[in-house]
């Protein structure tokens, strides 16, 4: 996962004039800093929403900066009152663009879709589990259309807030398992099935299909310790009794450094 950015300063380095477009709008709230610039012009916001200009395409690019900091919020982590009268930025933030956001859900395309799902799972806004409960039933109605990246990030993002969900991992998994290793490398694919297992998933006919390629020494061999230790997790979380795992382990002893990285990963331990 890509890191997060350090915090921004807590005074903007310059505040501008009101913003004549939404462009505009947008380019100076990452210009001047979000965690600054948002209060400041939160009306600007609230106006270009209101007639009707503000796009979901702005938006997506909106919280696309958001999830690049660890906070927007200047008290710290997202949701966290200020005062007992009012509310976070990061909450006003989903707030005020829930309702607009899940009303077009069929006109956005896939890259924000997947931009939303990893801006509401960041550690930068709270999670709205309505508007992620729409964006998935997107995703499951329409997954021909996303790539191998999107269809994983979005499993791995929904995973880690433990979002369960029958139907819309099945219907990942029936989208990968169409595209194996002809569009899922072998580290997407093992990252894919560790996301089944944290929400207690279990594809068998992905399974039957992925889990031997690991058990190949010769595939394994290349691989990055990464994919080979999450093949292993995945292997143990999913109870695959019947994987058989030297040439993951062989793999990894070839990497004594990376074995002991791996093993303070919750995942691998």
């Amino acid at each position: 996962p890509r890191p997060l950015e350090p915090l921004e300063p807590l005074e903007p380095l310059a505040y501008g004039a009101p913003a004549e477009t939404p462009e505009a709008l947008v380019e100076a709230l990452q210009r001047e800093g979000l965690r600054s610039s948002l209060p400041r012009r939160w009306h600007e916001l609230e106006a270009f929403l209101a007639d009707g200009r503000l796009s979901c395409a702005h938006i997506a690019r909106l919280f696309a900066a958001c999830a690049r900091l660890h906070s927007v919020d200047l008290g710290g982590s997202a949701g966290h009152r200020s005062s007992a009268e009012e509310l976070p930025v990061s909450a006003k933030l989903v707030q005020l663009f829930s309702n607009h956001v899940c009303e077009h859900v069929p006109q956005l395309t896939t890259e924000e879709i997947t931009t939303f799902v990893s801006a509401l799972t960041s550690t930068a806004l709270p999670m709205d589990e309505f508007w992620l409960f729409m964006m998935a039933k997107q995703v499951q109605d329409t997954t021909s259309q996303f790539t191998a990246r999107q269809i994983v990030h979005i499993a791995q993002r929904y995973a880690a807030k433990g979002l369960e969900d029958d139907e819309f991992f099945e219907a990942l998994s029936i989208r990968v398992h169409e595209g194996g290793l002809a569009e899922f490398n072998p580290m997407q694919l093992s990252g894919f099935l560790v996301a089944c297992a944290k929400v207690r998933f279990l594809h068998g006919e992905l399974c039957n299909l992925v889990f031997p390629l690991f058990e190949d020494p010769d595939f394994v061999a290349p691989l990055s310790s990464e994919t080979a230790g999450a093949a292993l997790a995945a292997a143990a979380l999913l109870d695959r009794q019947a994987f058989r795992p030297m040439a993951c382990c062989r793999r990894l002893a070839a990497s004594p450094r990376d074995l002991r990285v791996l093993a303070e990963d919750l995942d691998f331990a």
